[in-house]
């Protein structure tokens, strides 16, 4: 069978599926339209054939090849947000095209082989995708000719490993298109268009106390936030709070307009803490609006617990030096060394001198070890009563009521692990666990205790958020 025949016998068992009209040809159409098999075996297929979608669960995304995995992913998140979901229900479709052939992927002449032509396939394929996910009993779709429709530029990132830059170009090839393209515009009233441009976009400026909020002309406009989850910085808010803050003599950043989805990789440092999940985040703390342009400015004593952490470390290393300077554990070797002088009365007395030295050094080595653990429990304790009280002082002024009335609620986690990934997904109000394919119903609790993962790269990578708090 060889490729085409593989993507028609999936279209054909997707629009002869329980439920599915047989006369709905708008169905058969994107059914024919998003599936393909390329690079996904025969095995794979006829289990996602077989496989029903639960009442209120989201539809898995099956990249087709490994390079497309993370980009899949990525969409499987966006597509969780509801603002996202209407953007690509009303959107033109692209009137150089008939709409029976928009749905099975027709490109118009004109932009054949150009960048445009890359755009609008791009979002023609998300909103294929769309309407047939919110149709199809099936559990899980194939996103061949999707995946097919990402900008080579972006997958290139993929093949580099690169997931953050992946997700970050993705990001911004969807905002831009949408918010951009002149052709899909055509048909839309003024305000959706406005509506438009902030779906993903996020605009921000220097702080300046009293100064009124700046124009969309005067802010610099982001389409992802990239947080950097350290050891003073643990979940979104602290997050946002380091990356925007000003230190000194430099800026502090104010968001002057939020965008309506947030979409939020996150990158982890080594011998972190565990990065908390916040099912609800506000932004009050951080819009120009609500701060009257007041700078947000770095507490100096999370500068302190730095040199904490960098001061156990330091010292950390210096005892691994000690204990083990080869990387064997150095006392049992003297011991070892020790009863082979002391085994036999000729050894005794003819390496007395050396039996003594090595006893002396034992001793002080001993010495310096309980030196150095007493001056890191001193430090460990400085930081961790320093970085409570930090933590106090920040719940406190989240829990302001003045400063929770522009709710964001999470609507997708995407998390790693080696090679494997998964995704917890918001739906009617249900977690949802996304994972090889299959979708099934989880919880809040377990999103927020997800563990697995434990290296840097691994755990969460990406968090979607949805102004407005829908939980």
């Amino acid at each position: 069978m060889d490729d085409v025949d593989m993507q028609r016998a999936v279209a054909a068992s997707l629009s002869d599926a329980p439920g599915a009209s047989e006369d709905d040809e708008l169905f058969q159409a994107l059914a024919a339209s998003v599936q393909s098999g390329d690079g996904v075996s025969e095995e794979l297929i006829n289990t996602l054939r077989e496989c029903e979608r639960t009442p209120g669960a989201p539809v898995a995304l099956v990249a087709p090849m490994t390079i497309y995995q993370v980009a899949t992913h990525a969409i499987q998140a966006l597509l969780a947000a509801g603002p996202f979901q209407k953007a690509l229900q009303s959107a033109a479709k692209d009137q150089r095209v008939l709409p029976e052939n928009y749905w099975s992927g027709e490109q118009p002449e004109a932009l054949t082989d150009t960048s445009a032509a890359a755009s609008t396939s791009l979002i023609q394929r998300l909103q294929t995708l769309a309407a047939y996910t919110a149709q199809t009993n099936h559990a899980a779709v194939i996103t061949g000719d999707l995946a097919a429709a990402i900008p080579r530029d972006i997958l290139l990132l993929a093949s580099q490993g690169d997931a953050y830059g992946l997700l970050e170009s993705l990001i911004d090839a969807i905002a831009a298109l949408y918010a951009d393209d002149t052709q899909m515009s055509l048909t839309q009233d003024p305000a959706f268009a406005e509506a438009r441009d902030h779906l993903f976009r996020s605009y921000a400026a220097p702080a300046v106390a009293g100064a009124p909020v700046p124009s969309l002309e005067d802010s610099l406009l982001t389409n992802s936030i990239t947080l950097r989850h350290t050891q003073s910085s643990t979940n979104v808010s602290s997050c946002l709070w380091s990356k925007l803050a000003g230190s000194g003599d430099s800026d502090s950043i104010l968001i002057t307009t939020p965008a309506q989805v947030l979409a939020l990789p996150v990158v982890h440092a080594t011998n972190t803490p565990r990065f908390q999940i916040d099912e609800v985040i506000y932004l009050d703390p951080f819009l120009w609006e609500k701060r009257n342009g007041e700078r947000i400015d770095i507490d100096d004593r999370w500068r302190q617990i730095d040199i904490y952490d960098e001061t156990c470390a330091e010292l950390c290393r210096q005892r691994e030096k000690l204990v083990s300077p080869s990387g064997r554990a150095i006392e049992p070797l003297i011991k070892t060394v020790q009863e082979h002088l002391t085994s036999a009365s000729e050894r005794v007395e003819k390496n007395s001198e050396l039996n003594q030295w090595l006893t002396k050094t034992t001793q002080l080595l001993s010495s310096r070890v309980k030196d150095i653990d007493r001056s890191l429990d001193e430090t460990r304790k400085a930081a961790a009563e320093c970085k409570a009280k930090l933590l106090a002082e920040a719940a406190e002024r989240d829990a302001n009521p003045e400063f929770q009335t522009v709710p964001y609620s999470l609507c997708a986690a995407l998390f790693a692990s080696d090679d494997q990934l998964w995704a917890y997904v918001r739906s009617e109000q249900k977690w949802w666990l996304v994972e090889d394919g299959a979708v099934t119903l989880s919880s809040w609790e377990t999103l927020a205790n997800d563990d697995r993962g434990s290296a840097a790269s691994e755990g969460v990578y990406m968090l979607c958020y949805e102004q407005g708090k829908s939980i």
